[in-house]
């Protein structure tokens, strides 16, 4: 992708079209179009539905921000969970004290 269009993406952003990925898959409709259509007529369903799946999984998005901010005990998971960003840094420098 950045090579064909210069997109300058990097590792979160290949998690955001991960997760693109993920709710795609998620879509029941889109999982009954696949099993029982040709990838022409996937496409199809496909290019009429992304945008209300990116939009659903982008609303879930802003869900978890807004927790995040408003909420003291999801804050405190959330920074717990990142917290272990600690040991994988000093894993990827080969600290080993």
């Amino acid at each position: 992708m950045n090579e064909k269009n210069g997109a300058n993406l990097d590792e979160s952003d290949k998690i955001w079209i991960d997760q693109q990925w993920t709710a795609v898959m998620a879509d029941d409709d889109l999982n009954v179009v696949a099993n029982r259509n040709n990838r022409g007529q996937y496409d199809l369903v496909l290019t009429e539905k992304v945008q209300d799946v990116l939009l659903d999984r982008h609303e879930k998005n802003g869900e978890l921000a807004t927790q995040f901010f408003v909420k003291l005990d999801f804050r405190q998971m959330l920074l717990g969970y990142l917290g272990g960003t600690y040991d994988e840094f000093r894993k990827r420098a080969d600290v080993t004290q």
